[in-house]
Formats: structure tokens, C-alpha cells, sequence
């Protein structure tokens, strides 16, 4: 267990060094996707105001209203296409930086101690490994991150509409974040047997 612990420790301080560089766009990326998050929220509140401006015939308001939730949805869809860019940029950018990283190290090492190595494997850890580990360093900064944050706010906006439907929802919502938690878990475990195979054929 210990072990386990400095490993998983060790590989976090590996990451940061890694990315600090990546630090301010990753940190905007994920300011992005949490305003998207929380802007969606806003539009299904506006929604609301419009259908009961309709409903009432206060043409004013309903106006008023419609102009809201046409600037909401024109910031979400700015947040999404800036968050889309941002990430795509990145991921280019971690992975190549990850990619050279990890070729100084190989090129610098001792050959008696990579030739150990089949030299597919070495191109999978190089191409594969790196690949998932981009796109899960980018999935748990960014798209957890705003997904916590948009179901807060879906929570903090539905508690005053109805708190207890909004409790049954929120566990339903910790079942499910339990339930993801172990099947990523087994796959984890698949995946690490599936690149090993891989890497030896």
C-alpha cells in the first residue's frame, strides 16, 4: 500500500514538472469549460422565463427575456468554440512535449539497459502511452472539473425550485459517480494488460 502511494506520488510530481510550463492555458481551459457549464445552467433558467412570460402574455418581458437568453447562448457557444481550440492546441503541445522528454531520456540512456526493451514496445509507450496520458491529463483538469462545477450549479438552481427532487437527484448522481469510479478502475487494469500484449508483439 505504501508503495503504491509513493508511486501514485511520484508520478503526480512527475506531471507537474512536466506541464508547468502548460499551467496558464490549461488553468484558462478549464475556466472555459466551467463558464459553458455554468452558462447552460443559465439558459435552462431563461428558458423557464421565457415560456412564463409566453404563458402570461407580458410581451415586454418575453422580449426582454428572449434578447437574455440570446446573448446566454451566443457566450456558451463563444465558451465551447474557445475551450475546443484551447484544447486542441494543448493536447498538440503536451503530447509533443512529453514525446521529447521521454526521446532525450532514450537517446541519452545507457544501451546495454534499453536494449532490454523490444523496440515496439518502446514505440507504443512512446505513441499510445502518451497519447492517454494527454487525453486523461486534459479530461480530469478540464472536463471533470466543469462537469462538478455545472452539477453544482444545476443543484444550487434546482434547490429552489424543489428540494426534494433535487436531493433524489443528487443521489442518483453519487451512485453513478461510484459506479463510474469502478468500472474505470476495471478497465484501467485492461488497458495495462492490453499495452503490455501489445507492446510485446
Amino acid at each position: 500500500m505504501k508503495r503504491k502511494t509513493m508511486q501514485k506520488k511520484n508520478t503526480v510530481k512527475w506531471l507537474i514538472a512536466r506541464v508547468r510550463k502548460r499551467i496558464p492555458a490549461l488553468t484558462l481551459l478549464t475556466l472555459c469549460k466551467i463558464a459553458a457549464s455554468c452558462f447552460s445552467v443559465v439558459f435552462a433558467l431563461a428558458t423557464q422565463k421565457v415560456i412564463d412570460n409566453a404563458a402570461a402574455g407580458n410581451h415586454g418581458s418575453f422580449y426582454q427575456a428572449c434578447v437574455r437568453m440570446f446573448l446566454i447562448i451566443v457566450a456558451e457557444v463563444a465558451c465551447d468554440t474557445y475551450a475546443l481550440h484551447l484544447q486542441e492546441r494543448l493536447s498538440a503541445d503536451l503530447d509533443r512535449d512529453f514525446k521529447q522528454d521521454l526521446m532525450h531520456k532514450i537517446l541519452r540512456s545507457d544501451y546495454s539497459v534499453i536494449s532490454r526493451y523490444h523496440s515496439g514496445d518502446l514505440l507504443y509507450r512512446l505513441n499510445g502511452d502518451v497519447s492517454n496520458v494527454v487525453a486523461s491529463l486534459l479530461a480530469i483538469a478540464a472536463s471533470a472539473i466543469s462537469l462538478v462545477s455545472g452539477l453544482i450549479a444545476a443543484i444550487i438552481a434546482m434547490s429552489g425550485m424543489d428540494a426534494v427532487f433535487t436531493g433524489a437527484i443528487f443521489a442518483v448522481c453519487l451512485i453513478i459517480a461510484a459506479v463510474t469510479l469502478l468500472i474505470q478502475r476495471y478497465m484501467k487494469e485492461i488497458y495495462k494488460k492490453v499495452s503490455s500484449a501489445s507492446g510485446r508483439i
